[in-house]
């Protein structure tokens, strides 16, 4: 993306679209002319919790000398991030502070951010629970809207030139720890909420004192677009208030109880000796690591059966493969490419293949895209190549819309995604052994793939071979 680096906040799909992007970047930049770049874009980051005392802040500016005694912990077992420190700003007391989070693997639309909070002395702070639309990068604000009566504020965001669809994000705080009260207003300062038109806050004004010296802040997250859901608002709504009621502890349980359902341990390789120790090998500790760490990071961008029925959606759940560097990220513009189905998507398939579905769901969906693609061979080296009606190609890089655009172009260059593709859908028909699915859903386009190769090979009489010409290797720096 050439941009900054940044905390980055998306909905799986949640795609714009940018005329003549990328600027001076592109092999194929005529191809920006018959079809936008369909790029990630962001919704405003959810989980800000700060934290003011005695006039400074705790958030990503505090200086690190205020920080004492840190430790964080990500625990792979149920996808929980949790940190724990002792604040000490200066001229004030030492306050210790623990986060924990989570984005529900049942409930697709909820999150859920919780802070502690104690002194060993009386304190005043405020806790600003914070949706930093610094985080929508690539979209524009549609509207927000405060809440006082349940503590809710929420804020909404379109992709940009997608003016069709709309993300909508709610935060509703709760607070507890026997405190003998507490202040809420709508928050309008810059220096919390920034310039940003979609940056919404509520500040919460706390006392710590007597025998109330802990005070436990919780924001119930609920988010939704209307890529997946017809009534996104009220999706969203209902997801952060069903969160509430439930609470921290419930979703807790829940949560973990989904991730183990699928994340067994019995999945996980194992490299321990009888006696469950690791040998002292530093190779074979890394090893360990990385079988636990590389199968987590590629899941935790999937939906399972039991998500989707909770959501009562089977259509637009599943059907927007795996970008490259993951939903945590804009690299490579989140952009899908041949890494979904080579990389992912074949370790995927075997441990956990109705989590794959959704790399090939992908491609079903942009289908039709792939067919009328074919018309755009007259743009390059294939212009008088005679095509079947039954054929179809795939861009190298792929959105909102599968089309062939600057980054993406379908004809003279990575030919070898539509292979890969075509490779996936197999091995996942190998695996599943569903006849009737592969048939109706995944066969045509691995037919249409094939026809493609067929019409683009030329046999070449002085070697005896068929060849594909003008066509690039996956080392995309040679």
């Amino acid at each position: 993306m050439f941009d900054r680096r940044q905390t980055f906040s998306t909905i799986a799909g949640f795609y714009g679209s940018l005329p003549g992007f990328p600027a001076n970047q592109s092999n194929f930049p005529w191809l920006n002319d018959l079809g936008y770049e369909s790029v990630i874009s962001g919704i405003p980051h959810w989980a800000g919790l700060d934290l003011e005392y005695n006039g400074s802040f705790l958030n990503a500016t505090t200086d690190v000398d205020e920080i004492s005694s840190f430790s964080s912990t990500w625990n792979f077992r149920n996808a929980t991030l949790h940190w724990q420190y002792t604040w000490t700003p200066a001229g004030g007391l030492p306050l210790n502070v623990t986060y924990a989070m989570l984005t529900h693997k049942l409930y697709i639309n909820q999150a859920t951010v919780q802070m502690t909070i104690s002194a060993a002395q009386a304190a005043n702070v405020t806790v600003y629970d914070v949706l930093d639309g610094d985080a929508a990068v690539r979209s524009l604000p549609h509207s927000s809207g405060y809440e006082e009566d349940n503590g809710t504020i929420w804020s909404a965001v379109q992709p940009v030139n997608v003016p069709y669809v709309t993300a909508y994000t709610f935060s509703k705080s709760t607070v507890s720890g026997g405190l003998p009260g507490y202040t809420r207003t709508l928050l309008n300062s810059q220096s919390v909420v920034g310039t940003n038109g979609s940056s919404i806050a509520q500040a919460i004004q706390l006392t710590l004192g007597g025998e109330s010296l802990t005070a436990v802040v919780t924001k119930y997250v609920g988010i939704a677009s209307s890529d997946a859901f017809d009534d996104p608002v009220e999706v969203a709504r209902s997801a952060a208030t069903a969160a509430a009621t439930s609470g921290f502890a419930s979703m807790l349980q829940s949560h973990t109880e989904e991730w183990q359902t699928h994340f067994t341990t019995n999945s996980v390789d194992s490299y321990h000796l009888p006696n469950g120790s690791l040998p002292n090998d530093q190779n074979i500790i890394d090893q360990q690591i990385m079988s636990v760490t590389n199968p987590f990071g590629i899941f935790q961008n999937t939906v399972g059966t039991n998500a989707i029925a909770a959501a009562n959606n089977s259509v637009r759940l599943d059907n927007n493969s795996i970008p490259v560097c993951g939903l945590g990220a804009d690299c490579y513009a989140g952009l899908i490419f041949w890494d979904a189905e080579n990389w992912m998507a074949s370790g995927l398939v075997v441990a956990h293949p109705q989590a794959a579905k959704q790399i090939a769901n992908y491609r079903v969906a942009k289908f039709k895209q792939a067919q009328l693609n074919v018309n755009e061979a007259y743009t390059s080296s294939q212009a008088n190549t005679s095509f079947s009606a039954s054929s179809a190609i795939f861009p190298w890089t792929s959105g909102r819309f599968g089309n062939c655009t600057g980054t993406g172009p379908c004809f003279d260059y990575e030919y070898h995604v539509n292979g890969d593709i075509g490779l996936e859908l197999e091995n996942l028909y190998y695996v599943t052994g569903d006849s009737a699915a592969f048939q109706s859903s995944y066969l045509p386009v691995y037919d249409a793939i094939a026809q493609i190769y067929s019409d683009l090979l030329q046999f070449n009489a002085s070697s005896g071979l068929y060849t594909l010409s003008n066509a690039t290797d996956p080392d995309e720096y040679a």
